[in-house]
């Protein structure tokens, strides 16, 4: 199961819930390897490997020695934090292969960004390992987006007034066939409520991917790109639906706005308006 994200994204946050929440967690042997280990977590054996940069070879030996002791055990759950260099890509490699629960995460932006990266001359991992049946059951890419003071956010008729960018947002949205009376737009200033952020806490947005033949075909002969228009063409194409499947980070974003959690400028983190409203017709 891989996590992709920017710096500050919360995939390792997202680990750790997924093992304390794992109900049979308590019954699970469930291990760690990380450098550094982040934070304490619940139901965890938890290894700490400090690499030595200037000697390679040791820190190959290291990781080699952990992960044999780690396989002859043979865990339920192995958390390997991030993949960033050869040895943590070997490491999840191997675990994978002899039949283990690998957890990991990657810096990579965007769910079409994680193969590339992880077959960059830095990581190495190749395309036949990556494509192996089995190797991979889940992949993710998150981001983390403000959440809207529900006290103190305008509404889509004051927010035109006072915004300009509002309201040339505004012209997309209903481009896009949504009612723009649901949108919420966060307050200047705040209140408070929210401590004068206009804000309260964050909330996930994400990419996922369940990888079957289908997508892992053009991903083994390098069309990256076509692998992209395979998980696009699960999408059901409503911008209002639950369901994920095939939803770019933009749409989730999108969702959550139109359902009044975040504020929709947000979703320009992620693609340009007028170029996701003019893809959007095409496909339409």
């Amino acid at each position: 199961v891989l996590i992709a994200g920017v710096t500050g994204s919360g995939k390792t946050t997202t680990q750790k819930s997924f093992i304390e929440l794992n109900p049979n967690a308590v019954f699970s042997a469930i291990y760690t390897v990380e450098d550094p280990v982040e934070y304490p977590i619940k139901h965890a054996h938890q290894i700490p490997i400090q690499r030595d940069l200037s000697n390679p070879t040791e820190s190959a030996r290291m990781y080699a020695e952990t992960i044999a002791a780690l396989v002859r055990a043979d865990p339920d759950i192995v958390m390997l934090g991030e993949i960033r260099d050869r040895y943590s890509a070997s490491a999840a490699q191997q675990l994978t292969e002899t039949g283990h629960m690998g957890l990991g995460t990657v810096h990579a932006h965007l769910l079409s960004g994680i193969v590339p990266r992880l077959v960059n001359p830095e990581i190495g991992m190749n395309r036949e390992v990556l494509t192996a049946p089995n190797m991979r059951n889940l992949l993710v890419y998150q981001a983390l987006v403000p959440l809207l003071c529900s006290h103190c956010a305008h509404d889509t008729e004051e927010a035109q007034e006072l915004f300009p960018d509002v309201a040339e947002l505004i012209r997309h949205i209903h481009a896009l066939g949504l009612d723009a009376s649901h949108f919420r737009w966060k307050r200047l200033g705040g209140c408070e409520h929210c401590g004068e952020r206009g804000t309260v806490g964050q909330t996930v947005v994400a990419e996922m991917l369940i990888p079957d033949e289908d997508w892992l075909r053009p991903i083994r002969e390098s069309r990256d790109a076509d692998a992209v228009e395979v998980y696009r063409s699960r999408s059901d194409r409503d911008l209002t639906s639950s369901n994920m499947d095939g939803k770019t980070v933009f749409e989730h974003t999108l969702l959550k706005a139109y359902r009044g959690h975040v504020d929709a400028r947000q979703c320009s983190r992620f693609d340009n308006f007028n170029r996701y409203v003019n893809r959007f017709k095409r496909m339409a």
